[in-house]
């Protein structure tokens, strides 16, 4: 597993610094959020902009005392960040293994933030294993957890953040972080966008309200396998079934409408959900344990879809339009 775990955490790390952040690629349209105006911010960070920020540095490093815990995490904000507007934000949480400038790197997600005018706040786990846990809750001293809630509510006292606008997204361990995160219902996120990993549990997430989730996985997929089964790190269910549990668990029609948008990929969109939530999955033929759209192949990971942009339909599905 160690050695699994390593092989990906290296090639994630040579391939992120070839990422093509501008190339090109067919975008079938995601159902949207009503896109709402950066608005004058009053969360105590709004009024004022960072030293290490005015000169020009967009990506700054932070630290967060955790219950005597000392946590990371990097912000990026887009051109023109003044500390006056409220702007929107996406928490977006690595893989095992991988680190926040990666995940940022590979997902292109400070490039579509700077066209579209939001914040990226990327969480740091802990080494040496940088692995998220993804059952630890909020009221645990110290926990995974505990840092996501604290983080999400003390951002704005630092940044101009929208606190009605927040949303979190992430890749394999990072994305079963925000399956987790909607089955816990004490996060204050709009919408959540994962890649390569599911989670739904009934006695954790029975309780939570429906909400509002974009996923998408390859069917190639040798890591986090597309049908369950086991992996190097422990047994996973199959996709379709543990996105059927969202579905019933937000009220939705059991089965999804399934449309083609490229000669590999199937987009599922589940329809009548409760309370105005929504549910979607893109299904990546032959794709791998990579991030749709990323620009460059892992061929340790499998094959790199260029027929969508997993980032851009995330910020769609969240309404972060341009400006």
């Amino acid at each position: 597993m160690r050695a699994l775990v390593a092989v990906v955490a290296l090639s994630l790390t040579l391939a992120a610094c070839t990422r093509d952040g501008d190339a090109g690629r067919a975008e079938p349209s995601a159902s949207a959020t009503p896109t709402a105006s950066a608005s004058v911010g009053d969360a105590k960070g709004c009024g004022s902009v960072p030293d290490d920020v005015t000169g020009g540095t967009r990506d700054v490093t932070r630290t967060i005392d955790v219950d005597g815990s000392e946590r990371s995490y990097v912000v990026h904000v887009p051109p023109g960040y003044d500390g006056r507007r409220a702007l929107p934000v996406v928490y977006l949480f690595h893989g095992l293994g991988s680190n926040a400038p990666q995940v940022l790197t590979y997902s292109g997600f400070p490039t579509v933030a700077d066209e579209r005018d939001f914040i990226v706040v990327a969480p740091q786990a802990l080494e040496p294993r940088r692995e998220w846990d993804v059952m630890a809750t909020a009221d645990q001293p110290r926990s995974d957890a505990a840092f996501w809630l604290q983080l999400s509510e003390q951002l704005g006292d630092e940044w101009c953040v929208d606190a009605d606008r927040q949303f979190a997204a992430g890749m394999s361990n990072g994305s079963a972080v925000v399956f987790a995160m909607a089955c816990r219902g004490v996060y204050p996120f709009r919408a959540y966008g994962g890649v390569a990993a599911t989670f739904y549990d009934q006695a954790a997430c029975g309780d939570a309200p429906p909400t509002s989730f974009i996923y998408f996985h390859g069917t190639g997929d040798e890591v986090v396998p597309y049908q369950g089964g086991e992996t190097p790190i422990f047994p996973v269910r199959a996709v379709q079934t543990v996105l059927g549990d969202w579905a019933g668990h937000d009220g939705c029609a059991r089965e999804p409408r399934r449309q083609d948008v490229a000669s590999d990929v199937v987009r599922e969109t589940w329809r009548g959900c409760s309370d105005g939530s929504r549910l979607q999955a893109y299904v990546i033929d032959d794709g791998g344990h990579t991030w749709p759209g990323a620009g460059f192949e892992v061929p340790v990971l499998g094959k790199t879809t260029s027929s969508i942009d997993a980032t851009r339909l995330m910020a769609d599905f969240f309404g972060l339009k341009a400006p």
